[in-house]
């Protein structure tokens, strides 16, 4: 009988700890493949799904946008080539933010040289 409660228990921890993992994986595939941005020569949106029900939006007008940084924080990140893209802005009073990230990005140095053409095109009207 105490085999079969070690057992069982055994069992209940590694099915404990093995949902954890999924779950945190499934997370990190859903923050992954479910956000995405878009780019037109007036506004710059990210959209960011944290989860199946949660969104977070963020949009720039890309006349405020003063700087586009690219950000290798993590050695994955380098193995992938998916780095972080960051715009800094002008400060926006009603946002209370200056600053948009677009994580994962793969090979963000193309993706930069891009999202610059396209700014460029409002700036030149």
């Amino acid at each position: 009988m105490k085999i079969i409660r070690a057992l069982f228990t055994i069992f209940m921890l590694l099915l404990y700890w093995f949902l954890l993992v999924i779950s945190s994986i499934t997370k990190y595939y859903i923050d992954y493949k479910m956000d995405f941005s878009i780019v037109t020569p007036e506004y710059l949106t990210r959209y960011n799904q944290t989860w199946f029900f949660k969104r977070d939006i963020k949009s720039s007008y890309v006349r405020n946008i003063k700087t586009i940084t690219i950000v290798k924080n993590d050695p994955l990140y380098n193995i992938f080539n998916n780095w972080n893209l960051i715009f800094l802005s002008e400060w926006d009073r009603e946002k209370w933010d200056w600053e948009i990230v677009l994580h994962y990005i793969q090979n963000p140095e193309e993706k930069k040289k891009e999202i610059t053409r396209i700014m460029k095109i409002f700036n030149q009207i």
